[in-house]
């Protein structure tokens, strides 16, 4: 009994033949199942590394827009805004005044030029009605002046052909001896004075002639330098109430909509500075396109017809999506921060946009559904129940590249594994 060391039941259960047939267990049931799902495993990750996709995407940001652009609306005068007609939001059209400016210095040069041309036409007036009174004393005159002109020619004429007749019968009578020589002589000086006083009255009488013409030529004078001076007036009040209306009223040059508004009335304004910012377009003519700008490494990858994923500021992507849209154009050089500011016309939102260098601006077109309220193309079918209009802030992210997994495992593997290009990698 001391020798023996196992149970009685243990050896006759070992030494039956009924135990002969029985498979040995190697692996538990439960192992099994582990080393099945390792292989399924290894198989799925074969499949997806085969047949699977990997995106590489690049992200950027911009804001909605419309086929337009935003601008500025200056004054072209300067003074205090005494009437602002819009608010932000309103839509205006081209030629709409929004806001008027007080001008006192050009209304108080109008009254002058008004008051200047109220005495050009008083003093008008008064040279008509005096002048022809004072041309038909003058006329009366002149004309009683002639009458004894004329008498005084005749008479004096009249004279000195009796004058030459006397000195005739004196020269016959000096040849008899009854008179001398010095009767003659002074007949024929008196005969002389009295043609020299004929020439003299008739060159008088030609001199009036000339007066006469002259009174209506100068009445003509006096009235074209009044009609001058009246016109140049008026020319001035013209040039005075077009610059007025230059300078107190800022006009839109461009139907649109307005963003933001810089001066509330009141404020004063300076000649060139701007008063609001305005969306160019009617609202609605043209679905808002998305102006992004990407860094300018990625954004080199991006190229036109490319698919867009679009995240407005204003709607959760996590509950509506994205809108989907398509690149249409992308820049070949990095945009400025002058050409960004033409586009945007907001400083704080060029330095938000540039990304602390010079990116890759892209436009993108949104995807239309009349089928969703927005009636824009949504990742999550319906969308949200809200129109989404320009100026809004957005997300982007572009699938710029789809490659097979093992496509990025085998580079890696070479060169790690295998050490191929390992040299190439360091050069």
């Amino acid at each position: 009994m001391a020798d023996q060391i196992f149970r009685k039941a243990s050896l006759e259960r070992l030494s039956s033949p009924e135990q002969l047939d029985q498979l040995m267990q190697v692996t538990k049931p439960l192992k099994w199942l582990s080393l099945l799902a390792c292989f399924i495993i290894i198989g799925v990750a074969a499949c997806w590394g085969w047949w699977g996709e990997i995106f590489t995407k690049v992200h950027g940001q911009g804001i909605l827009m419309t086929s337009g652009s935003v601008y500025d609306v200056v004054s072209l005068g300067a003074g205090r805004v005494e009437d602002l007609n819009v608010e932000a939001g309103d839509t205006v059209r081209a030629g709409q005044v929004l806001a008027v400016l007080a001008q006192p210095e050009l209304e108080q040069q109008i009254q002058e030029v008004k008051e200047e041309l109220k005495n050009l036409n008083a003093e008008r007036n008064l040279v008509r009605s005096l002048d022809l009174k004072t041309i038909d004393l003058k006329k009366k005159y002149l004309a009683e002046k002639r009458r004894a002109l004329e008498e005084s020619i005749g008479f004096n004429e009249q004279r000195a052909k009796f004058l030459a007749k006397q000195a005739e019968n004196i020269k016959g009578l000096i040849e008899k001896k009854i008179l001398t020589p010095i009767q003659y002589e002074e007949a024929v000086k008196e005969q002389n004075n009295t043609l020299h006083e004929v020439m003299k009255l008739k060159s008088e009488l030609k001199n009036l002639s000339a007066q006469e013409t002259e009174l209506d030529s100068q009445r003509e004078k006096d009235l074209i330098t009044v009609e001058y001076r009246i016109s140049q007036s008026k020319e001035k009040l013209k040039a005075l109430r077009e610059k007025f209306d230059l300078q107190s009223r800022v006009v839109s040059p461009h139907a649109g909509r307005v963003l933001e508004i810089f001066k509330d009335a009141g404020k004063v304004i300076g000649i060139g500075e701007p008063l609001l910012s305005l969306e160019i377009g009617h609202e609605g003519s043209d679905p808002p396109s998305c102006v992004l700008y990407f860094p300018s490494v990625e954004g080199k990858k991006l190229r036109t017809g490319m698919s867009v994923h679009v995240s407005p500021s204003v709607v959760k992507k996590e509950t509506y999506g994205y809108v989907l849209a398509e690149i249409s154009e992308v820049s070949s050089f990095p945009a400025s921060s002058k050409g960004m500011m033409r586009v945007l016309q907001n400083e704080d939102l060029v330095r938000s946009l540039a990304m602390g260098g010079a990116p890759i601006m892209a436009k993108a077109k949104l995807l239309s559904d009349t089928n969703t309220f927005s009636g824009y193309r949504w990742s999550s079918g319906q969308g949200p129940p809200l129109k989404i209009q320009s100026g809004n802030l957005c997300a982007a992210s572009v699938v710029v590249d789809r490659q097979r997994p093992i496509e990025l495992v085998l580079p890696y593997l070479k060169r790690h594994i295998l050490g191929v290009g390992e040299e190439y990698g360091r050069n």
